[in-house]
């Protein structure tokens, strides 16, 4: 059986976000593409808090992103790999989630 993919579509991204409470940036995201062609997501600051549901759809989103564009997802918080997501020569995306540093971020990231 084979499998079909979508026409390539490649980002190259180069992004800021801040996440504003009151009149304090809690957090910042940068996303960019290397030059690979890989997608890195990386944040800085508190994390907000979100049930696990919300974990597994934002996992279904980057994975149907990673099929979509052919690109690996690498995403980071205050400098440590928590998933990466591989799709570039493979059939079907592949997730690798860190799960010690996932555990120490949600048990010793939040303030």
């Amino acid at each position: 059986m084979t499998v079909s993919r979508a026409p390539r579509v490649v980002l190259d991204l180069d992004l800021e976000l801040q996440r504003v409470e009151d009149t304090r940036s809690v957090q910042k995201i940068n996303v960019s593409t290397s030059s690979d062609d890989a997608i890195f997501i990386a944040s800085t600051g508190v994390l907000p808090k979100r049930a696990w549901q919300d974990l597994r759809r934002l996992k279904i989103v980057a994975v149907t992103m990673a099929w979509e564009t052919g690109q690996d997802i690498v995403l980071q918080h205050n400098g440590t790999v928590l998933t990466k997501i591989t799709a570039a020569n493979q059939p079907h995306p592949t997730v690798s989630i860190r799960w010690w540093a996932v555990a120490r971020e949600a048990l010793f990231g939040r303030r």
